[in-house]
């Protein structure tokens, strides 16, 4: 009985192709945006996990941070805040470094400061942000040099003005040209480049092959005219030793920036499992923002549903009063238009599963031509949740219709004209 009337109501599909593809319409738009949410969350996930790849269980990542009580979350909010409109931090130093290096679980570690100038050579130049680091960059960050060498902790402390160019940038500059031994100009001032970077591609959201590094004291006295550091990066040689290691780290920051109360540390050392928690809820909100306007696409194709069954019903009603005068139960009526709505919601589901995975592996393919690490990630979950909420759809949706033509009376509706 069950496939007779199923039978009955892919020919009435059939027979309606043109309000059929309509109805359907709605749901393949919301089945789609649900596989691109899932499948495009989970490549924005990859992307940001590659820009920080260097990051590694035994990286420890120190920056200043607006001394204030509230949440990690309420901190980060106020000092970024305050950054962007201008207020500096001025209390962590190179000697913080020099002291952090001799806590017996660290390797090693760089220092950080960076700005923004315009790099001239000749008639070309080329704005562009410069990092100033302390030679221990190189090591840390595995950066490889095509041409001449990375700068020295000579170099560093005898605040020599010397630059390494990333590969982009000396293109940009020297063409073809050999860059090494040449001078170019910041500020005013010369400074001789001393070797090339090889490619790096894009790394903590940035261009790194457009980037010029400099030595960190040369790059704070001569180009920014200060005396504090933007982060600090350490090495631990042991990451099993993680929390130790971070309490002797604040214990030491703490004692040279004369802080009594951690509530008014004016500095944050930050993990990689703290940076995972953060790109997990950065990539979670948005999938759940996202996957929210998805529903409403899915509740407005139900609702279109809701009224073409409706419709159908209103249509139908000589054919359904004949079907119960010859015997029909109210039930095999309510399940022969409950299966027309469900069969348009699952055939859309289908082609809308099909559409959310061609759109998803696009925007991959574009982003990978764009020179940026996007995977083309395809969660199973994804793909049999949008399934059911498309079936589901059409259950929820069509039983009312259903149900109004099943409790028609059957002499009632064959007067109906």
């Amino acid at each position: 009985m069950y496939f007779h009337i199923l039978k009955m109501s892919l020919r009435a599909l059939q027979d309606n192709k043109t309000r059929s593809v309509l109805t359907a319409l709605g749901v393949i738009v919301g089945t789609a945006i649900v596989i691109i949410v899932l499948s495009v969350g989970a490549g924005v996930r990859g992307l940001i996990l590659h820009q920080l790849s260097s990051i590694t269980p035994e990286t420890l990542w120190i920056e200043v941070q607006i001394p204030l009580k509230g949440t990690r979350a309420e901190k980060d909010a106020a000092t970024g805040q305050a950054i962007s409109s201008g207020v500096q931090i001025k209390t962590l130093k190179i000697d913080d470094l020099d002291d952090l290096k001799k806590i017996p679980n660290i390797e090693d570690g760089y220092a950080v400061v960076i700005g923004q100038e315009k790099f001239t050579y000749h008639s070309e130049e080329k704005r562009a942000i410069y990092w100033g680091v302390s030679p221990q960059y190189q090591k840390m960050e595995n950066l490889k040099m095509s041409s001449g060498r990375f700068f020295s902790m000579k170099d560093d402390n005898s605040l020599s003005k010397m630059v390494v160019l990333g590969k982009d940038i000396k293109e940009t500059l020297f063409g073809n040209q050999e860059a090494v031994g040449k001078k170019i100009k910041i500020k005013g001032q010369s400074f001789t480049v001393i070797g090339v970077a090889e490619q790096v591609g894009t790394k903590y959201f940035m261009d790194m092959d457009e980037m010029v590094y400099i030595p960190v004291q040369t790059a704070q006295k001569k180009i920014l005219g200060q005396d504090h550091l933007q982060g600090i990066s350490l090495k631990m040689k042991n990451k099993d030793l993680l929390p130790t290691t971070k309490s002797q780290i604040e214990r030491s920051l703490r004692r040279n920036h004369h802080i009594d109360d951690p509530e008014k540390d004016d500095f944050v050392v930050r993990t990689l499992d703290e940076s995972m928690e953060i790109i997990d809820m950065v990539t979670d909100a948005i999938s759940i923002l996202l996957f929210a306007l998805a529903s409403i696409s899915l509740v407005v194709g139900g609702i279109g549903i809701m009224n073409v069954m409706y419709v159908a019903v209103t249509d139908r009603t000589q054919e359904i009063g004949l079907k119960k005068a010859i015997g029909a139960s109210p039930f095999a009526i309510r399940f022969q238009f409950l299966s027309e709505s469900v069969v348009i919601c699952t055939i859309g589901g289908i082609l809308g599963i099909g559409l959310g995975i061609s759109i998803s592996w696009l925007v991959s393919f574009i982003a990978g031509h764009l020179q940026y690490y996007w995977p083309f990630i395809l969660p199973t979950s994804s793909v049999l949740l949008a399934f059911w909420i498309s079936v589901g759809i059409g259950i929820v949706f069509g039983y009312a219709p259903a149900n109004k033509g099943s409790k028609l009376n059957p002499i009632e509706a064959l007067q109906k004209t």
